[in-house]
C-alpha cells in the first residue's frame, strides 16, 4: 500500500472537512473515495454519476469487496453441493 500526503491551502483544506462533513467522512475517507472514482474505469463512473443522480449512494470500494467474497463463498458452497455456481433463486 502507498500513502500518499497532500498539503492544501487552507482555504481548501477548510472545504474538504466540509464537504467530507456533508457526507459524514472523514477528511481523509472524502479525498480516497474522491481519489478512487477518479481511477476507476469509465464505466464504474458512468455508472456511479447515474445513481448520484438518482439519488443513490455509490458503494465504497469495501462494501463492493464484502459482497463478492460473499457471492464466491455461496458459489463456492453450491459447487460443493454439486449445484450450478450460477444458478439464480426464483
Amino acid at each position: 500500500m502507498t500513502s500518499l500526503t497532500i498539503n492544501l491551502p487552507d482555504e481548501m483544506a477548510a472545504a474538504l472537512t466540509a464537504k467530507a462533513r456533508a457526507q459524514r467522512l472523514t477528511a481523509e475517507e472524502y479525498a480516497r473515495r474522491v481519489l478512487e472514482l477518479d481511477l476507476a474505469p469509465d464505466w464504474l463512473q458512468r455508472a456511479a454519476s447515474r445513481a448520484k443522480e438518482a439519488g443513490v449512494d455509490p458503494p465504497s470500494p469495501d462494501e463492493i469487496d464484502e459482497k463478492i467474497a460473499a457471492a464466491r463463498e455461496i458459489a463456492a458452497a453450491r459447487k460443493a453441493r454439486g449445484e450450478s455456481p450460477h444458478r439464480r433463486e426464483t
